[in-house]
């Protein structure tokens, strides 16, 4: 995973979960 700022990452964390929610969805249907 890539960490650009962990502060961002904390305050994000609700956004984190969905985008990796996401990107599982996207993994799937991609593969």
């Amino acid at each position: 995973m890539m960490r650009n700022g962990v502060a961002h990452e904390v305050q994000g964390s609700h956004y984190l979960r969905f985008a990796m929610n996401r990107r599982y969805d996207f993994l799937a249907l991609g593969a």
